[in-house]
């Protein structure tokens, strides 16, 4: 039974990993970005489903999630620190200002890809594969961001969304952004404001978020990665 236990676990922080990596690898490179939720459309926040104790569940889940892929994924995060120490002077981390839980300004964590002649190909190469973005893992850890969440924009794009939507930082009154939005998976048409559709996005992630929505848009990021 030890060593079913041990086979069982070894298979849960593998299986951690890979849906994380394929999260990351096809969010941030792939622009044929589409997700169909049948049922999924809600003009305003649902009243009832603010206070939900699959929220417990979901934090706990984001928290092993996280430490499970930081573990797993050191290696790629120390020879890539390395590699970004050896062509520039500056920190290979850098922090970027984004809109959290209840509208404040929160520290969202990345490898450093500046663009120049020196960093170009390695630049390309953490943009193409996601891996820039392993470090917001630190973020899901702190609280910061959920795996699944709301959109990430800065205060600038939250602002001008206020100005246009007055309810648009409902959604963030109440829920973090996530590594992974519905925002980022759906196909933005130009027949709408860009603000709407993250509002719509954002609403529509909150009222139907649970475990059944978090698998529908992981299944989604896989189908993406593997139909290349």
């Amino acid at each position: 039974m030890d060593n079913i236990s041990v086979i069982i676990s070894g298979l849960t922080v593998v299986l951690s990993v890979v849906s994380v990596f394929i999260s990351f690898y096809s969010v941030f490179t792939t622009n044929d970005k589409n997700i169909k939720l049948e049922n999924y459309v809600y003009a305003i926040i649902d009243e009832r489903k603010k206070k939900s104790a699959v929220d417990v569940c979901i934090r706990i889940f984001d928290f092993v999630f996280a430490l499970f892929g930081l573990i797993v994924m050191l290696p790629i995060i120390v020879i890539v620190s390395i590699a970004l120490k050896n062509t520039t002077k500056k920190s290979v981390i850098v922090k970027i200002k984004k809109i959290g839980k209840n509208g404040n300004e929160v520290n969202i964590y990345g490898f450093r890809t500046d663009k120049n002649d020196e960093l170009d190909s390695l630049n390309m190469f953490l943009i193409k594969t996601g891996i820039k973005n392993i470090p917001q893992l630190f973020n899901v850890l702190r609280g910061d961001l959920s795996i699944y969440g709301l959109a990430q924009i800065d205060a600038e794009t939250f602002k001008k969304a206020k100005k246009e939507i007055s309810e648009f930082d409902d959604a963030y009154n109440y829920y973090r952004p996530g590594v992974v939005s519905l925002s980022s998976l759906e196909r933005y048409i130009n027949k709408e404001s860009y603000y709407s559709f993250l509002n719509q996005s954002n609403i529509k992630f909150i009222n139907n978020r649970g475990f059944k929505l978090m698998f529908k848009m992981m299944k989604h990021t896989m189908n993406l990665v593997f139909s290349k």
